[in-house]
């Protein structure tokens, strides 16, 4: 699914102590390189005891893991199920994934303790402060694991990330009102997960770039600083890049100089910023320009890599959203009312195709809400019966008050995935659309 991988001016400019700064959005390469990734299936955690303790971590860090990944919305995520499926049957589980996330349990312990705490209090009759000893109650538990991306077609890790993290709780009452064991370990995973999603997909950071501080004491230079800082503050960058511009060659000033460098970086023109970062650096020899210009060739490199390998190229899952609109569009009666549903469970490509279609089709043809109590029950019993019937069509189209209900779903497996896309007129039962695309 396509990212934006420029460079975004984010929350505006900031004064502290006489630097002004502007804050950027800067989208980084994942931890991981998980470029090659479309299909994956995030597998159970392997434990290292049988401990029933063991067995629900274990469950809880698959369980947020799963969640973590989906949220990134960048892979179709093949149920763990499905690979068992592939392997009982013998086949390539290449053909239908292409990475699995794996994760063990290394180790679990719990510590249960007690130790004594010297407090104060105050004694209103002696009116002076006493201490006095409590016993107070400890639970710790202490994880460590570790998970790692394979690729499916030969086994081999891409990357391995090693994970500990701890939760406690303490009481003076009594070890019965101390958080259990279980409550603790999830209160870890989540504190140890909180990046799991910069380690598999791209992410977004904001940065903040700041400009030199013009040192003259010519009064007009001034002047003209201060328009350009304002012209920053209401967010008018290229008004302000003008100025400095200006000043850097009336008066050959670094600081104007470098300003304006940076600030065409912030306005998306990061290989003009560059070259001007460059220019500066040569005629200057000043290291805060050599500095920057490492900065700014660094950030280039890396938007490229963003760009190369997580930029949707290929148009995968947007040229299907633009295939299937284009082909409804032209196949079916302009002005129809449609009910778009998915019928193939499990399968977060497709839901994420029938969202664009049905947003690409808004003005063309008239969509019922997806979100409509009635599509949602229908698709479920559609999904778990895994047939569609002419009663069904006609019951669920008139309650709708469509003329036409098109069912989505997905068919095959691997290379041979196909989306199949079948409208159907509510009123006569009959086919009038049909085509499948390839994904």
């Amino acid at each position: 699914m396509k990212r934006d991988l420029t460079l975004l001016v984010s929350a505006g400019v900031l004064l502290v102590s006489c630097a002004t700064s502007i804050s950027v959005e800067a989208t980084k390469l994942p931890h991981m390189d998980t470029s090659f990734i479309q299909r994956l299936a995030v597998m159970p955690f392997d434990v290292s005891d049988n401990s029933t303790l063991q067995k629900q971590t274990a469950q809880a860090l698959y369980s947020r893991v799963s969640e973590i990944i989906a949220s990134t919305g960048r892979f179709v995520l093949v149920s763990p199920d499905e690979i068992s499926r592939l392997r009982y049957a013998g086949q390539n589980i290449s053909d239908s994934v292409d990475g699995l996330f794996r994760g063990n349990i290394v180790s679990l312990i719990v510590i249960n303790d007690s130790h004594s705490e010297i407090r104060h209090r105050y004694n209103s009759n002696t009116k002076k402060n006493e201490e006095y000893s409590v016993l107070v109650y400890d639970r710790e538990v202490q994880l460590y694991f570790s998970y790692r991306l394979e690729r499916a077609r030969d086994g081999s890790i891409v990357s391995q990330v090693n994970k500990s993290a701890s939760a406690s709780d303490h009481n003076d009452e009594s070890v019965s009102k101390l958080l259990p064991a279980f409550t603790l370990v999830q209160n870890a995973i989540d504190s140890s997960l909180k990046l799991l999603a910069r380690d598999v997909a791209p992410y977004r950071v904001i940065e903040r770039r700041i400009l030199a501080e013009e040192t003259t004491k010519n009064r007009e230079v001034k002047a003209r600083v201060k328009e350009a800082k304002a012209f920053l503050k209401e967010g008018s960058y290229r008004a302000a890049l003008k100025i400095f511009a200006e000043i850097h060659k009336d008066t050959g000033s670094f600081a104007s100089g470098y300003n304006a460098a940076i600030i065409t970086e912030v306005v998306g023109d990061l290989n003009l910023a560059i070259a001007l970062m460059s220019a500066l650096e040569n005629e200057t020899g000043n290291p805060k320009a050599a500095s920057e210009l490492v900065r700014m060739q660094n950030t280039l490199a890396e938007t490229r890599e963003l760009a190369e390998k997580y930029s949707d190229t290929n148009g995968s899952a947007a040229k299907i959203i633009k295939n299937v609109s284009n082909d409804i569009a032209e196949n079916l009666p302009s002005g129809a009312k449609l009910s778009l549903m998915g019928i193939s469970a499990g399968e977060s490509l497709l839901e994420y195709v029938l969202n664009g279609v049905a947003a690409s089709l808004v003005g063309r043809m008239v969509i019922v809400d997806r979100q409509n109590n009635t599509v949602i029950a229908t698709e479920k019993q559609f999904q778990a019966s895994g047939a569609v019937d002419d009663d069904s069509v006609v019951s669920i189209g008139n309650e709708l008050g469509v003329d036409i209900i098109v069912l989505f779903s997905i068919n095959g497996f691997g290379n041979l995935r196909r989306l199949v896309v079948k409208a159907i007129n509510v009123e006569t039962t009959q086919v009038v659309y049909q085509n499948q695309f390839e994904i």
